[in-house]
This record gives structure tokens, sequence and C-alpha cells, in this order.
């Protein structure tokens, strides 16, 4: 029934990585249902790795404005006749008021595609068929009736396909592999306070340090955090298997996006440091599920509480085994076949009552 789809999303050093992952997670799941699938972006940076993926892809230009937008993707409709319109846009960035996403929707309304879209816990309007939420605690929030349906919690988190298949996490009493990661982008430089903290303490244990794609931070930077570390470390940069360095850490010190349902879904214990205030202030419905220890948004912490928080967790080999068993219950990786069961449904009902 559902034949074509178009994904619109971007990605860069302010926005992340993560709605790309999510988007091309979605893609390949598409593909194997036989669903044609286009990406639209504004970011030309990421054009590559939607064309490693064997996907097609529409670049817009930066100058382009949201009426020419709307107008580009009118145009695409006319001559391809997609069925599906799936957005990841609503992130502070792609657009400049809320009013403009919603300007936006309903435009998209009028172009008679379905739509389903990810959106903010906290700042979302009501205007796609279908609105996903895949976070803790946004199934625990009131939503507006209407003819959008919403699909809320971490049931409905799309883990990328490496994951699926990815054995978890062992949990040993005395860990010995730390992994370090901060997202596709950091725009802060959060990786370099991290470092800055363990290289002030006498652990020895072997570094995984993940450098994302969007990052600035260069190998200069980080070796000169690490002048006086007693362990071993190493740094991978735009890593290509990261269920896998997952799979073999022994536990984390990770940002607050995606990547904290990635690590939850292989059982790794993570402590976590929030981007900003908003993320942080976010984090406390993650916490519930006892899978991570939040220190704060990163303006505010401090290398000694990094340094005391890691060496707490290795020397507690009970509290990494509960986090690891609460991580791996919360994320099962069957979220992108909920939501497009969801989709089928909802297109066949809409159809039949036409």
């Amino acid at each position: 029934m559902i034949t074509n789809a178009y994904i619109r999303v971007d990605g860069s050093l302010t926005i992340g990585s993560g709605h790309l992952v999510r988007c091309l997670s979605i893609a390949q799941y598409l593909k194997t249902k036989n669903i044609n699938v286009l990406f639209i972006t504004r970011s030309k940076n990421i054009v590559k790795y939607i064309l490693e993926n064997g996907i097609e892809v529409k670049v817009l230009e930066n100058d382009c404005s949201l009426t020419d937008e709307l107008s580009i993707i009118q145009n695409l409709l006319s001559t391809s006749n997609p069925n599906l319109m799936v957005l990841d846009v609503n992130n502070y960035h792609t657009f400049k008021t809320i009013d403009d996403y919603s300007y936006y929707l309903k435009s998209l309304g009028k172009m008679h595609v379905f739509t389903v879209s990810f959106e903010d816990p906290k700042n979302h309007p009501p205007l796609s068929d279908l609105a996903i939420l895949p976070y803790a605690g946004s199934d625990n929030l009131k939503y507006p009736d209407g003819k959008c349906l919403y699909l809320t919690g971490p049931k409905y988190f799309v883990l990328p396909r490496i994951f699926l298949n990815a054995k978890p996490a062992v949990i040993r009493k005395n860990p010995d592999r730390l992994l370090v990661s901060m997202g596709g982008s950091d725009p802060k430089n959060i990786t370099l306070k991290v470092l800055r903290a363990l290289n002030k303490t006498k652990i020895n244990i072997q570094l995984t340090i993940i450098v994302g794609g969007f990052s600035k931070i260069t190998d200069t930077m980080v070796n000169n955090e690490m002048d006086n570390y007693k362990g071993r470390f190493s740094i991978i940069r735009d890593c290509k298997n990261m269920a896998e360095v997952i799979s073999q850490s022994d536990m984390a010190i990770i940002g607050s996006g995606l990547i904290k349902y990635e690590t939850a879904s292989l059982g790794l214990p993570s402590i976590v440091i929030s981007l900003d205030q908003y993320h942080s202030s976010i984090m406390d419905d993650f916490v519930r599920y006892n899978c991570v220890e939040h220190l704060g948004h990163a303006d505010i912490v401090k290398d000694s509480q990094i340094a005391e928080a890691t060496i707490n967790l290795m020397n507690d080999f009970k509290k990494r085994q509960r986090m690891s068993d609460s991580g791996k219950l919360m994320i099962d990786g069957c979220g992108v076949e909920r939501i497009f069961s969801k989709v089928t449904s909802k297109v066949k009902k809409e159809m039949s009552d036409e």
C-alpha cells in the first residue's frame, strides 16, 4: 500500500547526528518492505552518509526559504507521488520558531501526504498524522485530542539495525574498558572535559574515545588532555561499529543525546553528562529507568564529580549489574516495527474513510 516515502532530516555540529542515524535506520527498514525512499536535507555534510546507505537524496540550498522548500516538496510530490513523509526536524535549529514549524506541518497537510513526525516532548504542535515521542517520560504526558495519533515512550525508540543482533555488554567485577562518547557533534567539547577529569585520577583503565563525524575535536586536543593518563587509550573517529564498541565496553561516560538509549539497549552502565540545561531537565525521566547515573549539565559539572562518579561505579559491581539489567528491559529493538504497524493501520483507515 505504501510504495514511496520522503524523509526530511538535517545534521550538523549544533543539531548532531542522532536524527540522521534514526532516519537512516527507518529508511533501511522501509527498503526491506520494498518502499522507495528519498531523503530531503539542507545539510550538505550528511549527504555522503545517506549515499553510503544506497539512498537517494535531494539537497536544499542553505538560503532556501521556508516557502521555497515547501514549493520544492510540492513539486517532488507531484512527480513521484509518495505515500509517506517522515519528518525529524523539530530540533530548534531547522526552523526559527515553533510557528514556522506549525506552518510547515499545515502546508504538508494540504498536500495530502501522510506525515509522520518525531517530536520534542515539551514543544510540539499536533498537526501531523502520526507523532512519535520515543523518549522516557513522554508516555506520561497528556496530548490533545484530534487527528494526530501519538506514539509515546521508549518502546517506539528506533535502534540502528547494527544494534539488533549485537551482543549485550558483559558486566564484570573488575572493569577495565571505559567508553567515552558525547555524540556525533559534541559542540561544547565535553569529551575534553571528561578526559581532563580522568587524566587527574590514578585509574588504569583502557579508554575508547569516540569522536563524532561533526565534532571539531582533533587528535592533538585529545592527546594534550591525556598527557599524564596512567592507562591506554584509543581514538575512533566517526565510528561505524558503535554496537560492537558498546558490547565490548564495561561502562561508559556519554552525552545526553540518543546514545543513552543505545547503551541502555545493550546493557552498558553509563554516566551521563547533559549538553545543556534543557537536556538536563528531561533526564529525570530517563534516570527513573535506573540504567544511568546523571551528573547534570556540562556547564556546572566539575572535573572532580566526573572522576568520583567513574571510580565509584567501577567499584560497585552490583550497581552496574542492576543498571545493565534495567537498560535491556527498557529498549527491546522493536520500535520501528511498532511504528510502521501503526502507520499502516492508520493509512488503511484513512483510505477506507475517504
